[in-house]
């Protein structure tokens, strides 16, 4: 787990493909000095960020069901970054729809 103050990076590709607003909120946090920035280049922004949502508790920003896709490609970050524990709740309510 990081530590510290941290930033999210997003792919230039990203910024591209209609995440505009996504990329705006990224960029407007606070003024705080960064001491670690994490860069996630290849996973799809909404997927990613609905992990952080997860992990970071804010579960009502976690919806109900999802489809097969995106529950595959959160399977493989849950897997990346070994944090099943915390996304089991979560994962069991989408296998259980």
């Amino acid at each position: 787990m990081l530590n510290g103050f941290w930033k999210e990076s997003v792919s230039s590709s990203d910024q591209d493909n209609g995440s505009a607003e996504l990329w705006s909120s990224l960029q407007s946090g606070s003024d705080c000095q960064v001491r670690y920035q994490l860069t996630a280049t290849e996973w799809v922004v909404k997927d990613f960020l609905l992990l952080m949502n997860i992990v970071h508790g804010h579960s009502g920003q976690v919806p109900y069901a999802v489809d097969l896709e995106t529950l595959g490609r959160i399977s493989v970050l849950v897997d990346y970054y070994q944090c099943q524990e915390v996304t089991q709740l979560a994962v069991g309510l989408w296998i259980d729809k």
